[in-house]
């Protein structure tokens, strides 16, 4: 499956779905016609919980969301794509009275019981313009994205999150995991793009011998600020993390930002 998304609302048109490749009982789509009870029950539950200004900003503004939704037992037969487009960042101009325009995408995964799946989001601009990054860049677009995932028990996500925006974009973002027992989640994040980026990543471990992996890859070059905060709680017993964060800055005019924190809880015993 590819969702295609052009300036944080989805296009039906340029989007792909197979029903014969999908679990029978899955959803892939727009909130409209998303099962009304998983919705209601997890949309915005973690943003209200965990969520910093930027989700909230999200929530306030956002006009529709993608929801993955697998049932009990089951897994896709591939990856499914979310492909996000920006259309304005190729205008880069000296003015005072210059306007952002907006990009508020929003994600929700549900995975139940045992349920397995791969998802990649990419978000890229239609066209990028030739600028060398030798001044600073007047930002002309700001993408606020947020996923929330709702993993049940023994239910396993592969996520990948690659960040190519344009040279005139600053991109804030939001990942929200709830992780049951025996569940495994596994991120893997490539950001290269846009003149100001910050990823804000917040996992918990809700039950026993859960896995979580983060594995985080930043470049940084002339202008450009690469900015990740990551928090992992963990509060039962034989829980296992693995994060890795490498990154590089190019130019002296660039910078790399990486705050995390890892908190055990007394009851996490044998982490």
């Amino acid at each position: 499956a590819t969702i295609v998304m052009i300036d944080g609302i989805p296009s039906p048109s340029l989007s792909t779905t197979n029903p014969d490749l999908l679990p029978s009982g899955s959803y892939i789509g727009p909130l409209a016609a998303a099962p009304s009870s998983i919705v209601s029950m997890t949309l915005g539950s973690q943003t209200r919980a965990r969520g910093g200004p930027f989700a909230t900003l999200n929530g306030a503004l956002t006009e529709d969301c993608t929801v993955i939704y697998l049932p009990a037992g089951s897994c896709t037969m591939g990856p499914i794509h979310l492909l996000h487009l920006a259309t304005n960042t190729t205008t880069t101009t000296t003015t005072s009275n210059t306007t952002a325009t907006l990009s508020v995408p929003r994600l929700l995964v549900v995975l139940d019981e045992g349920a397995s799946a791969e998802v990649i989001e990419e978000f890229a601009p239609i066209a990028i313009d030739d600028n060398s990054r030798t001044s600073p860049v007047v930002v002309d677009y700001f993408t606020n994205s947020v996923a929330e995932i709702e993993l049940d028990d023994g239910a396993s996500l592969r996520h990948g999150y690659v960040q190519m925006e344009g040279p005139s974009t600053c991109h804030t973002r939001t990942t929200l995991v709830a992780q049951g027992a025996n569940s495994r989640y596994e991120l893997s994040e490539a950001s290269l793009g846009g003149t100001l980026s910050r990823h804000d990543l917040n996992i918990e471990q809700l039950g026993s011998e859960t896995q979580t992996v983060m594995k985080n890859f930043l470049l940084a070059g002339n202008n450009q600020l690469q900015d990740l905060h990551s928090k992992l709680r963990m509060n039962h017993p034989r829980g296992e993390a693995n994060q890795v964060h490498k990154c590089i800055v190019t130019s002296a005019t660039g910078r790399g930002v990486f705050d995390g924190n890892v908190k055990v809880e007394k009851l996490a015993q044998k982490t």
